[in-house]
Formats: C-alpha cells, sequence, structure tokens
C-alpha cells in the first residue's frame, strides 16, 4: 500500500508528485475527482503525503469519490462519497457512512455492475450533491441547508457543468428551495466570478433569473435579478 509499492504504481507516483509539489493554494483548489479503484489510488497518494510529508499537507485537500471501494481516508482532507444504493463495489466496503450520498439503484437487477460504470453516475451529479445538504425520506424533504449547498457551488467556481446540473435538479425536484439556493449563491459570489460563470455558460444567468423570479418575489431576490441581468 505505502513503501516500495508506492514506487511500482504509477498512478500513485504521479498524484503524489502532483500535491507534493504544488502550492498549497492550488493544492486545496484541485478537487479531486476519482472512480473505483481510483480512489484506492488517490488513498494511497495522500497516505504517502501524510507519511513523508506531514499530515498538515493534507489540509483542505478536496476528494469527491464515486463508487468507491475504499474503506480508509487520511484525515484532514475534505472527502464525500457518491454511491448507488446497490453499486456493488461501494457495498463491498461492507459499510456507509455520514459521508455517503446514496441515490436509488439505476442499474438493471440481472446486471448489478451496469449501475457501477461511470458514465451511469455522471448525469445524477447533481442530484447526489444536492442529497448531501438535505434531510428526508420517500421522497419528501424535511429540510435543505440552502446557505451550505450555495458555498459549495461558490466554491466550484467556474465549473459550471457541476452548478448547472444542481440548479437543474433543484428545479426539478425541490422546487421551494431552488430560489433560496439561488440567492445565497448570487449573495456569496463576487461580480467577477458571475461575470466569468456567463462567459461559459450564460445560460445558466438565466436558468437563475429564471429560479429567483419563481413564485412571489421579494425585494432581495429581485435585487439579485437585477445584478443578474446587469452582468
Amino acid at each position: 500500500m505505502c513503501g516500495n509499492h508506492h514506487e511500482r504504481n504509477a498512478a500513485i507516483h504521479s498524484l503524489y508528485s502532483l500535491l507534493a509539489t504544488s502550492t498549497p493554494a492550488k493544492r486545496t483548489a484541485r478537487h479531486i475527482l476519482s472512480h473505483s479503484q481510483g480512489n484506492l489510488v488517490t488513498s494511497n497518494a495522500l497516505t504517502e503525503m501524510r507519511l513523508a510529508l506531514g499530515i498538515e499537507r493534507l489540509r483542505g485537500i478536496q476528494v469527491s469519490s464515486v463508487g468507491s471501494p475504499c474503506r480508509y481516508w487520511p484525515p484532514l482532507i475534505s472527502q464525500q462519497n457518491y454511491v448507488f444504493s446497490l453499486d456493488p463495489v461501494p457495498l463491498a466496503r461492507m459499510i456507509l457512512n455520514l459521508i455517503d450520498s446514496a441515490v436509488g439503484f439505476v442499474g438493471r437487477l440481472t446486471e448489478p455492475f451496469y449501475a457501477h460504470d461511470f458514465l451511469r453516475y455522471l448525469p445524477y451529479d447533481g442530484e447526489f450533491v444536492v442529497n448531501r445538504f438535505c434531510w428526508g425520506s420517500f421522497g419528501i424533504t424535511a429540510n435543505m441547508d440552502e446557505q451550505g449547498l450555495a458555498r459549495y457551488l461558490t466554491g466550484l467556481g467556474t465549473n459550471t457543468r457541476r452548478i448547472r446540473s444542481v440548479f437543474e435538479w433543484l428545479s426539478d425536484a425541490h422546487t421551494t428551495d431552488s430560489d433560496d439556493v439561488a440567492l445565497e449563491y448570487v449573495r456569496g459570489a463576487s461580480d467577477h466570478l458571475l461575470g466569468t460563470v456567463k462567459s461559459h455558460d450564460a445560460g445558466l444567468i438565466d436558468l437563475l433569473i429564471r429560479l429567483l423570479g419563481s413564485g412571489g418575489i421579494f425585494p432581495c431576490e429581485q435585487k439579485a435579478i437585477t445584478r443578474l441581468r446587469r452582468l
């Protein structure tokens, strides 16, 4: 897992070298997305950093794990698991935990590994992210951390594909919360960030305006709409 094995595994060595030679700002700005056994590679590279360079080098590193079989992650990182409820690979961990964000099984019972394919996970990214910040059951949302979700989206910077997927899922499945998250997102984003987001995906700004204008429009929402239209 470590030591000489690290030297023989090109993927672990490459990730370790990239992170170890990065400045603290670049390490925390990078968001590692790992699927399946890629999580084992990532965990090993981070463990090597802890052993070779000290635990503080791990602080703030972000890891999103998709269909992960990995049972161990070193401390101080920000790590989240995304799993389909009957994906056999993460089930091999034998445990689900509080950092798992689960979505119901989408594969075929006759082909369970169909649900493990990364391309099956990708269209559900928005739902996985939203599920991290809401609580409920049987399709009913009891509570949603709108501010926490908005801060996460702001932290995605100009990754408009992921940001859009979240707001589209909110629009489809959480209509009563969508305007609140949109408002908190606009409040937390700088004019520069919003302008850059618009240059990447003008349709995303239009989506935010539509969500803010749904239902009754409060003064704070009108202020956010006006700000977006002036970009």
